[in-house]
């Protein structure tokens, strides 16, 4: 977030950019506002935090979903205040069903932790998780889109691949981090850079299992994170060593830069949390 906003006011001598950077902070504080106003209204019909008395006010008090509907009257006020163009309602429009779906989703992985055992789902957890990366992908695209005129440099065809590539394993490695969270698969070996006596743990192969245990083996799902951990950060450090002087525009070097410091301070994170 603070390096989305330092790349939104950088040239802070440009009218836009200083228009952007502080409907940047202006939309941070109203997203968190927000935030906290639906908390507060969810407690204030279920008169409490707990999965299991919030279901319970969602099945047996049939207003309970219509607290929701005070979101849309904002809405109304932009679209008849004329506020909104084209641009935004097509794109507003994308968020908003990928809004709707990941609510559904939510309660479905939700759902799944309602029973005797008070644990969700790791694969709806993933999806979960998935979708708003998405949501979030597909936010961060259209502020880039608005705060860059002059749009990004298509530097060559391996740039690109590598950036792909790159993209991919991100999600797949976030994919697996829902699966470590969900099935505690981080407690397996609490060790780094090894994983107990050596890099390649006892049960790490598991042809007799289902799915030969690519989705359920916790010793798998933990050594294959932190091994698309790895392979992330040597794509971007490739591409960087590779193609970093090739950028022309400022906008573009500072948003690859604050891409390389995320990933490497997410790794660093990952370490500390499985030390500890």
């Amino acid at each position: 977030s603070l390096a989305l906003y330092v790349l939104a006011t950088f040239n802070r001598d440009q009218l836009k950019s200083s228009e952007a950077g502080l409907k940047y902070f202006v939309l941070s504080a109203l997203s968190s506002g927000l935030l906290l106003y639906g908390c507060s209204l969810i407690y204030g019909f279920s008169g409490s935090t707990n999965f299991d008395v919030i279901a319970n006010q969602l099945t047996s008090n049939e207003y309970a979903l219509t607290f929701g509907i005070v979101f849309i009257f904002p809405f109304f006020y932009f679209y008849f205040k004329r506020y909104l163009n084209s641009f935004f309602y097509k794109r507003f429009a994308i968020i908003f069903a990928l809004g709707l779906v990941q609510a559904i989703i939510g309660w479905w992985m939700v759902k799944s932790g309602l029973n005797l055992n008070p644990y969700v789902s790791h694969f709806r957890l993933a999806v979960h998780l998935l979708i708003a990366q998405i949501i979030l992908s597909f936010i961060v695209f259209l502020f880039l889109k608005r705060i860059t005129s002059q749009g990004y440099e298509k530097i060559g065809i391996l740039h690109s691949s590598l950036f792909f590539t790159f993209s991919c394993s991100i999600f797949i490695t976030i994919t697996y981090g829902a699966f470590m969270a969900g099935l505690d698969a981080g407690q397996s070996y609490n060790t780094w850079p090894k994983m107990g006596e050596t890099f390649f743990p006892e049960g790490l192969f598991f042809v007799d299992e289902k799915y030969m245990g690519i989705f359920e083996n916790s010793i798998f799902i933990h050594f294959f994170h932190r091994s698309l951990a790895y392979l992330c950060v040597a794509i971007i450090l490739i591409i960087s060593i590779l193609h970093f002087k090739k950028i022309k525009y400022i906008a573009q070097k500072i948003h690859f830069i604050s891409i390389i410091v995320l990933v490497i301070i997410q790794v660093i994170i990952g370490i500390y949390v499985v030390l500890s």
